[in-house]
């Protein structure tokens, strides 16, 4: 299929079925019996299927492989762990620690590539800003002013800097086994006069600020601090519960009722919503 690639604007080109999130870690979610449980427009049903559409040009695919898809998705945790990433974090210099939370310097950490990490989260940030992914809709997924999707396109092109406007958070899960889903990016509620997008990918939890003076309110952000912040906290029970609110009206397929009921004999009840 031709067309005009989103990130690198070049017209009437080759673009290939890209996906939304990396084809690699679409394995992570499979326990060897049980579907993914995907969440859409208030519904919730088990699926396999992988959300995909032709996007970008073959090589802007390859600039997002190369330039963090590559690196960071080796390091998430399969079903039940390792998860490498977590373990390479806390190699790194402690900056603060209390009961239930750390931060770890990322700068001088010589398993953290910095640059990688900034580029898979701006582009998953970038990809739901551009492209609708659904066959039903021409609105972008994740609705963000054009200004702004503009200066991530030209940092992910290498083409700028980010703007103090726009602020980076990571938070690594502190559980060796996270909680095993993935929530493509939205827009959550907005907080210190900040339009907030967050994102959440087996045990890391990513967030974006957008607005004036979002670097100098976020002052642990791992894209404009000099020492590049990682926090870990327990991610997964703060994503689980969001999730639960999120899932209380939402419509289960008959499928997804007998799976949870199939869980529940097993004594592995993942209710979500209760």
């Amino acid at each position: 299929m031709r067309g005009r690639c989103k990130l690198c604007l070049t017209p009437d080109v080759e673009l290939r079925d890209s996906h939304f999130t990396p084809k690699s870690t679409y394995g992570l979610f499979h326990d060897g019996t049980n579907e993914p449980v995907r969440f859409v427009e208030k519904s919730l049903f088990p699926t396999s299927k992988q959300v995909k559409d032709y996007v970008f040009c073959g090589d802007c695919e390859q600039l997002f492989n190369r330039e963090g898809e590559n690196w960071f998705c080796p390091l998430l945790p399969t079903v039940g762990g390792p998860f490498p990433l977590r373990e390479r974090v806390m190699k790194g210099r402690i900056l603060y620690r209390d009961e239930t939370t750390a931060i770890y310097q990322a700068a001088d950490n010589p398993e953290i590539d910095t640059a990688k990490l900034t580029h898979f989260a701006l582009g998953m940030f970038f990809k739901a800003a551009v492209h609708s992914w659904k066959k039903s809709s021409t609105e972008p997924y994740m609705q963000m002013e054009p200004e702004d999707v503009e200066a991530i396109r030209l940092y992910l092109l290498g083409k700028g800097d980010l703007p103090k406007r726009i602020a980076l958070c990571i938070t690594v899960d502190s559980m060796v086994t996270p909680l095993q889903m993935g929530v493509q990016p939205y827009r959550m509620q907005d907080t210190q006069g900040l339009k907030r997008y967050v994102f959440y990918l087996a045990g890391v939890f990513f967030q974006l600020f957008v607005g004036d003076g979002a670097a100098e309110k976020n002052v642990a952000c791992f894209g404009v601090h000099p020492a590049h912040p990682i926090w870990m906290q327990n991610a997964s029970i703060v994503v689980r519960n969001t999730g639960r609110e999120e899932f209380k009206g939402a419509r289960r397929t008959k499928k997804l009722e007998e799976t949870l009921k199939e869980l529940d004999e097993k004594g592995l009840s993942i209710r979500l919503g209760d």
